[in-house]
């Protein structure tokens, strides 16, 4: 009831769809790299003799397939390719690393700003937000990064929001059913008593 906008975007800015891992040099200038390991879950995979990690389902949706000699193109082509290094000389701890910042940059970066009033809260409060305005419910958690009070003028507080995280509404089948059931045997209210208590 306190939200007056919501605005989502996005960017590619940071988009990638395969990672090149370096880790620490030897005394040669030689980089570790994950050449040794062979890994594949299925949709992130480095085969060995490969110092890069790749994510199919991201190459299908982002790929940046040649226009001419699309027949010729194999298996490690069409991929945007982004750079990792880690301080490691631990191929296995360069691999987990490497994936997770992958995983992190495989899609859109999408950031929100949230307009509230009568804001209830102080820095660093975790507070919820709800937009339920359109088909597509969106449901957020976010800090507060700074307040701007308004002593004179009541209800008119605003707030800075940060770190925002997607939120999801999933009920579960049994909070379902026993809904479905109310609804079956509520048939009007007439009226409502609200008690508190203090405790």
């Amino acid at each position: 009831i306190n939200l007056i906008s919501l605005s989502r975007s996005g960017s590619i800015e940071d988009l990638i769809t395969c990672i090149r891992c370096y880790g620490k040099e030897d005394e040669n200038g030689n980089k570790l790299t994950i050449a040794d390991i062979n890994y594949d879950d299925g949709r992130y995979f480095s085969p060995k003799g490969e110092h890069r990690i790749y994510d199919r389902e991201a190459r299908n949706k982002w790929s940046r397939f040649r226009a001419y000699d699309y027949e010729g193109q194999g298996e490690f082509d069409g991929y945007i390719v982004g750079t990792f290094e880690y301080d490691t000389d631990d191929a296995n701890e360069l691999l987990n690393r490497g994936l997770t910042e992958l995983k992190s940059r495989n899609d859109v970066k999408v950031t929100y700003e949230a307009s509230l009033y009568d804001l209830r809260a102080d820095i660093g409060d975790t507070v919820q937000i709800a937009d339920n305005r359109f088909q597509e419910k969106v449901y957020l958690s976010a800090r507060i990064q700074s307040v701007r009070n308004h002593y004179t003028v009541s209800g008119q507080d605003s707030g800075v929001l940060a770190n925002y995280k997607i939120l999801t509404s999933n009920p579960t089948s049994q909070v379902t059913q026993i809904m479905e059931q109310l609804k079956d045997q509520i048939v009007s209210v007439k009226s409502t008593e609200i008690t508190y208590q203090i405790g």
